[in-house]
């Protein structure tokens, strides 16, 4: 395609996409500023050229780079611009704030915020390296930034994006409509009881555009013996670990590796003496990444999802998978222990996942 033929085809795709993509912001952001996040996003986009031109492979982009560009601007705009928009001034307003969003006194969010303090004096007061603090703040803001965006949307009334399903991966404290859902799915969880080879509670996250967020919890029940084992089971073609903690949350994804198992190239790390019995692991793929592990397998009308998840002698875990509004569940096999409707996205849970006759299988339709 030509220049000329490509600046045509960009005034095209702008008036298509405008009208719901200036919707889509009107939710994230104050309305003065719709227009000038909409003009960064059309620019990022332009960025990328002819490839993504076609109108199945622009939409899921453009949405995606346009809650990208209303994060950035909420990162810019300081929380007293926010006061002064509510029409109050209260020099307390930041801890109030932070507060009500469960951040509580003495944390290290609240000390590093509310009161100031350097990082050698956080590191002094937790009893933890600098490097450690760095890390934990890297996460825990990450995480407040998610509870600051569900802030502003219920300022605007607008709903909430829901990722609560994650809640404890993330540590993004649950809304009011799904804490009583939460507390459902601990009591089914807990009568699965005490395994001597530990517990791993597993998270998919579909995307709108099929790409997949896989998280892990695993509890060991006993310690680690002074000597090092492996743990992991991330098939290393969804991509890189993107978080990796121990029960002290400390950064451990140096420590990542691929190793071939029964012909797979699997992310493992060793699990050492000292690192505690609670290990948390993030990994993100996009949609080819996903379709590649074979976890997403996509058709024209339909999804197949596979929740391919191994567990090791006496032990055993429960699965969730969180659909998006765009996937329709039609069936799953074996039958979820339990099916929940979070602000619109179907969120199924199998209790005793390590249990089931065959990893859990679920069939969606786009709608």
């Amino acid at each position: 395609m030509g220049e000329r033929t490509w600046a045509l085809s960009w005034e095209i795709i702008e008036e298509e996409e405008r009208p719901w993509l200036t919707r889509f912001l009107h939710g994230r952001v104050p309305p003065g500023a719709v227009e000038d996040v909409l003009q960064d996003t059309w620019l990022s986009f332009w960025r990328l050229g002819e490839e993504y031109a076609q109108r199945g492979r622009r939409r899921p982009l453009l949405q995606r780079i346009a809650a990208r560009r209303a994060a950035d601007w909420h990162r810019v705009h300081p929380l007293e611009h926010l006061n002064e928009e509510q029409g109050t001034v209260d020099p307390e307003f930041t801890g109030d704030l932070l507060h009500s969003l469960g951040i509580k006194p003495g944390s290290l969010v609240w000390r590093r915020i509310v009161d100031d303090w350097s990082l050698p004096m956080l590191a002094t007061h937790f009893d933890v390296p600098v490097g450690t603090i760095k890390s934990r703040l890297f996460f825990e803001k990450r995480d407040l930034a998610c509870r600051l965006d569900d802030w502003r949307h219920s300022l605007s009334g607008v709903p909430i994006t829901c990722t609560h399903a994650r809640s404890d991966v993330l540590g993004v404290a649950p809304c009011p409509q799904c804490a009583a859902v939460r507390g459902v799915w601990k009591t089914l969880i807990a009568r699965v009881g005490l395994y001597d080879g530990g517990f791993q509670t597993t998270y998919f996250s579909v995307e709108s555009d099929l790409g997949l967020w896989f998280d892990a919890i695993f509890d060991m029940r006993h310690p680690v013996s002074p000597a090092e084992c492996l743990w992991g089971n991330s098939l290393a073609v969804m991509g890189p670990v993107r978080r990796l903690r121990n029960a002290y949350g400390e950064d451990l994804t140096r420590r990542v590796h691929t190793e071939i198992v029964r012909g797979q190239d699997l992310l493992l790390f060793p699990i050492r003496y000292g690192d505690g019995q609670r290990f948390e692991l993030t990994q993100h793929g996009t949609s080819s990444q996903a379709e590649a592990a074979t976890l997403i397998r996509p058709s024209r009308k339909h999804v197949e999802l596979h929740l391919d998840i191994g567990f090791g002698p006496d032990s055993n875990g429960a699965t969730f998978l969180e659909l998006p509004r765009t996937l329709a569940m039609m069936r799953a096999d074996p039958a979820p222990t339990a099916i929940t409707s979070l602000h619109d996205r179907v969120v199924l849970l199998w209790s005793q996942a390590a249990a089931l006759r065959h990893y859990p299988l679920v069939l969606a339709r786009y709608g």
